[in-house]
């Protein structure tokens, strides 16, 4: 009962709910006859009396904390909706500590699913507490206007009490949910006519104190995976362990069971030759591959693979499956299949979060259609002119057959795209594209190779013209032009650049050769312009480091791939303004585009 009792203080954070020991000695000290003075008195008075009065010595809650009822306990739930989920929480008071305060427990085969949104509103019961502190951790300009801070705080959480919905619908909503901050800018301004300033959030967080910032604690059954007040951070780290979780847990679905794991024959690729790497997708093909099945999940796939049971299994189509579910005890554990790219090799994988699919499905497909559709090498480089050979010899790939596979990635690309290739789900589609690539490979191929011919020209050009510039004032330039030309062409960058930027290759080393001219007659107003651009571009490459550390969102990466390449324009604007730029560019535009 103390336990309980305790357990019940750091939920509430209420320090002296438990009663003192002088308390607890009053209490057997009433029930027990003074004449009881040894074990043996003891043991033989309660075997009589327990008889009559078997509750004569149990504490209840109210005798060790006789203020318990007045207790709100359901502002202090002991699970934390967020969609299909129901997390657990736990309570320390333990003020020093890093678990102090709340903690989330979360098993690892959900850890992909679950979003930070919403954790930052805490639980009812610290709402007062939490808008306090975040009154007194914004900066002095803003917090000397909502004083004295506690009468404030009381009247925003009234506000948002009225205003917002109620807290488990702000749970469960996850990452539909209003970000507390906002709520909490709207409040003011209602209530105080106050303007909270977009950056008067930033760090406000790490200023909050420890027990108002939720701690997350991953567990695969009772051993805890790992802690941390971030979900991302546990998110990444964790990120093999929960797909791991994943895929044990999902094994093979209800209704979907492979049909067979006897060997795919696979079309000779690039290099036209058998070798026992005929399933890897970055040199020579031909040869069978085995496929190794686990439950849903198969390796080696040098086709589309074979999903016997599946919904669609009747009319042979082989559809993976968008979704799969099992439930692993009080949890609904959810994986979405996919194909996937690993260490060159193709396989379908129950993918821990939903939105990994499209990327690595795409990505797959593409493998897929690589191997299958692929022209040996000697078929390819035969077909080069003669000033194609040359540009393209001098190109940063390793081997030529390296290279003409990076030419065949990027002529798939230009002849589908992402969103057509993660469309594929079922065996009917992807044959009917591969056969329509077939038909065209060849030549898409080829033009690709003129393309790439022409940048690597560009970058002969531009590298001789370094080579040749000898003054001392241009040595920050030619370091500056070295580092963007090394970020254009280099070791897989057929691939690498968007299909729709590939052409623009050319153009933008061609601005760098122009220049490297002026510079020579001006390096002053060289750096001047440099400047500019590497302020935008230095905003560009936070702005992207900082998605990398987050989740997968496939608008905000395609906004963010733009702003990448719109550097590039601005760039021809600033120094080659004759080349002229695919489209208006300014470093304001590219500002805005980040969002």
């Amino acid at each position: 009962m103390l336990a309980e009792a305790e357990e019940l203080e750091a939920r509430t954070r209420s320090r002296g709910l438990i009663v003192d020991e002088d308390t607890l000695y009053d209490f057997y000290d009433e029930r027990v006859p003074e004449s009881i003075v040894s074990q043996r008195h003891f043991d033989r008075w309660w075997d009589r009396e327990r008889r009559r009065q078997p509750g004569l010595l149990t504490f209840s809650l109210g005798d060790v904390a006789p203020e318990h009822e007045e207790l709100d306990l359901a502002a202090f739930p002991d699970v934390w909706p967020q969609g299909d989920l129901t997390l657990p929480l736990t309570y320390q008071l333990s003020p020093g500590s890093e678990a102090d305060g709340v903690t989330v427990h979360i098993p690892v085969a959900v850890l992909a699913r679950v979003v930070p949104d919403g954790f930052d509103w805490m639980v009812p019961g610290m709402a007062a507490e939490l808008a306090t502190a975040t009154i007194r951790a914004l900066p002095k300009t803003v917090r000397r206007l909502l004083v004295p801070a506690p009468d404030a705080a009381r009247d925003v959480v009234a506000w948002l009490a009225q205003h917002t919905p109620q807290w488990e619908d702000v749970a469960r909503a996850g990452d539909m949910a209003e970000p507390y901050r906002e709520a909490f800018t709207r409040a003011v301004r209602s209530l105080r006519d106050v303007e909270i300033p977009a950056d008067a959030w930033d760090g406000h967080e790490e200023r909050l104190p420890a027990h108002l910032r939720v701690t997350f604690r991953v567990e695969d059954g009772r051993e805890v995976l790992g802690d941390s007040t971030s979900l991302l951070t546990l998110q990444r780290r964790l990120a093999p362990a929960a797909q791991a979780a994943v895929s044990a847990a999902v094994g093979t679905p209800a209704g979907v069971r492979p049909r067979s794991s006897a060997p795919q024959s696979r079309a000779g690729g690039v290099g036209g030759t058998a070798s026992p790497q005929a399933n890897h997708l970055g040199g020579p093909g031909g040869g069978d591959t085995v496929v190794r099945t686990t439950g849903l999940e198969q390796d080696g796939l040098a086709t589309w693979p074979i999903l016997a049971g599946s919904p669609a299994a009747a009319s042979d189509t082989d559809t993976i499956p968008a979704e799969v579910t099992v439930q692993a005890g009080s949890a609904t554990v959810r994986g979405y299949p996919a194909l996937a790219v690993e260490g060159g090799d193709v396989s379908l994988r129950v993918l821990a979060h939903a939105d990994a699919v499209p990327a690595s499905h795409a990505a797959g497909v593409a493998a897929l259609l690589l191997g299958e559709c692929a022209f040996a090498t000697k078929r390819v480089t035969t077909r080069w002119s003669p000033a194609q050979t040359m540009a393209l010899a001098a190109s940063p790939y390793r081997t030529t057959d390296a290279l003409v596979t990076d030419l065949h990635r990027a002529a798939i690309a230009r002849l589908t795209g992402a969103d057509d290739l993660a469309s594929i789900r079922d065996r009917v589609a992807y044959e009917v594209l591969r056969d329509r690539i077939r038909a065209v490979l060849e030549d898409e191929v080829l033009a690709v190779a003129g393309v790439v011919a022409d940048a690597l020209a560009a970058h002969r050009d531009l590298d001789v013209a370094i080579g040749r510039a000898n003054s001392l004032a241009l040595l920050t330039t030619l370091a500056d032009l070295r580092a963007v030309a090394g970020g254009l062409v280099y070791e897989g960058f057929v691939a690498a650049t968007p299909a729709d930027r590939l052409p623009h290759l050319t153009r933008y080393l061609t601005a760098l050769t122009h220049r490297l001219d002026k510079a020579a007659s001006n390096p002053h107003q060289d750096a001047v312009l440099a400047g500019q651009v590497r302020d935008v571009a230095d905003v560009v490459d936070q702005a992207r480091a900082a998605y990398a550390a987050g989740r997968p969102d496939r608008e905000r990466e395609a906004q963010l791939q733009r702003a990448r390449w719109l550097v590039e324009e601005l760039r021809v604007s600033l120094f080659a303004q004759k080349a002229g730029t695919s489209e208006p560019v300014s470093a304001k535009r590219i500002l805005k585009e980040l969002g």
